[in-house]
């Protein structure tokens, strides 16, 4: 169920590069960026008045609020074609990474699960119109270990679960049904990258 970057190897330089985007995100003080974040998602979901918009999430029938608990935070790039361009300028070798890959990347940006955090099973809607369709790279940066995972499940009641190691890319089928686990002590950075391909 899980994938690399010898199934993707245009990915292979995101990969090589890991060492270059975790010293950015640190660089940047990417944390402090976070504090006060309610939302995880690269668009707003809250009115004024902090209250949920049911339409917000497009392709998703729940409040997202119901499979996390505000603690896993996104600092986003681009979001659904959309660029975040005041983000990318603080980032430019993460960009030139990412822009350079043989993908379309769609959304992107640096995921972060809190310490002791959880993000409850559910599955990503995909917007791409067949024959193509979406998958997602996670390239593990900073507190990847053996307490840190995602687990994917398929139709037939199977599972299996990776656990997150720095400079490693894992890939996944977003429409697969997922759950994230941190039960460490400290939060999870993982870059996020969804990209389009065409389907066999």
């Amino acid at each position: 169920m899980f994938y690399n970057v010898k199934d993707y190897p245009k990915l292979q330089i995101v990969e090589d590069s890991w060492e270059i985007i975790k010293k950015e995100y640190i660089e940047n003080d990417t944390d402090s960026l976070l504090i006060g974040r309610r939302e995880a998602a690269l668009h707003e979901t809250l009115d004024e008045n902090n209250n949920y918009v049911p339409n917000a999430h497009e392709g998703h029938t729940m409040n997202p609020y119901d499979y996390y608990d505000g603690k896993w935070l996104m600092f986003g790039f681009r979001y659904r074609g959309g660029d975040l361009l005041e983000n990318q300028a603080m980032f430019p070798q993460t960009m030139r990474i990412l822009n350079s890959i043989g993908y379309y990347v769609h959304t992107m940006g640096f995921s972060v699960l809190d310490a002791n955090s959880h993000i409850n099973r559910h599955s990503d809607p995909d917007e791409i119109e067949p024959p193509q369709k979406t998958m997602r790279g996670h390239l593990g940066l900073i507190n990847c270990n053996d307490k840190c995972s995602l687990t994917l499940f398929d139709h037939t009641g199977g599972e299996e679960t990776y656990r997150w190691k720095a400079g490693e890319l894992m890939i996944f089928d977003i429409q697969q049904e997922h759950k994230a686990d941190n039960f460490s002590s400290e939060k999870r950075v993982v870059m996020l990258f969804d990209f389009k391909i065409k389907e066999l």
